[in-house]
This record gives C-alpha cells, sequence and structure tokens, in this order.
C-alpha cells in the first residue's frame, strides 16, 4: 500500500492549454440551440453543453487517450476524436496546446462536413 501512495505522489500529468475555434464555438451554439429551441429541452441543452465542455476541459491533461482519425482536416493528419454523449469533438495536439476543431452530432458525416 504504501508503494501505491508514493507511487501517486511521484506521477506529473503533463499540462495541455486548450484552444476552442470559432467553429467549435458556434458548434457548441448550435448544439445548445439545436436542444433547447427545436427539442424544447432547455435543462437539458444547458446539462449537454456543460458535459461537452467538461470534457474538452479534460483534454488538458493526457490528450493523446484517444486515436488518431485517418482522416486529413485543413492539411493536417493527426486529428483525433473523442466521444461525448452523442457527439464527437475533433481535435488535434499542437506541441503543448489541444486545439478543438469542431463538435459534430456522431451520426454526422466527418469527411462531408470537413468539405463545407
Amino acid at each position: 500500500m504504501r508503494f501505491l501512495l508514493n507511487l501517486r505522489r511521484s506521477i506529473t500529468l503533463e499540462k495541455y492549454s486548450v484552444v476552442i475555434t470559432d467553429d467549435a464555438k458556434q458548434d457548441l451554439a448550435d448544439i445548445y440551440n439545436y436542444i433547447s429551441i427545436d427539442l424544447s429541452s432547455p435543462v437539458y441543452a444547458a446539462n449537454q453543453l456543460t458535459r461537452i465542455k467538461e470534457s474538452i476541459i479534460s483534454l488538458g491533461e493526457f490528450p493523446k487517450r484517444y486515436k488518431t482519425l485517418e482522416l486529413e482536416i485543413d492539411g493536417k493528419k493527426d486529428i483525433r476524436r473523442m466521444p461525448v454523449d452523442n457527439y464527437n469533438v475533433l481535435y488535434r495536439i499542437d506541441n503543448k496546446r489541444v486545439i478543438v476543431l469542431y463538435i459534430l452530432y456522431s451520426a454526422s458525416d466527418i469527411t462531408k462536413r470537413m468539405k463545407n
């Protein structure tokens, strides 16, 4: 048991800053509006956004826990996908920064969305 306590003290995770692009911010607004207005559930919309935002913030520690996708966005091939409920957060890692590119509904065609 003492070994585990000492091990926990000695592990430090690298911290990354998290940057949310304007496209991703717009995606969050669209998600909120769809759930709040179209589905008439503003409370659920707020809760969904909270879960997505908390997940995004968690990328500041160990962002490489999600695998790289086999697609290219804006000339970059190192795009990762983090699932959050029925949504996918697409991001890439650039030095010590996590850049959130898009937040898409899980059933969306990611490739088609990237061409728009």
